[in-house]
């Protein structure tokens, strides 16, 4: 697996608050497998406020030592942001 949460199992660490920016006290923190997803039709927890909530994943992301021409991006119809701490090179 190339995402590891806090514990060191498959996925990120995922907590997700009301409003635009993660702070306070999370309404969920659950493990996401993957970070993929469509929020359009269904929450991913039915107390978060549907039109303004936001989350924030931690734990380790490891990419292969040669990508062959892959590229990481990311992707949203109403923006992100991603951030990555404690990089080697």
């Amino acid at each position: 697996a190339y995402l590891h949460d806090e514990d060191g199992n498959p996925g990120l660490t995922g907590r997700y608050y009301n409003g635009p920016t993660p702070c306070g006290t999370p309404v969920q923190t659950r493990t996401d497998r993957t970070v993929n997803f469509n929020w359009i039709f269904a929450l991913p927890h039915p107390a978060l406020d549907a039109n303004c909530f936001s989350v924030a994943w931690t734990g380790t992301v490891t990419l292969p030592r040669d990508l062959d021409g892959k590229e990481v991006m990311t992707f949203s119809a109403l923006g992100g942001n991603l951030c990555i701490w404690g990089s080697q090179k």
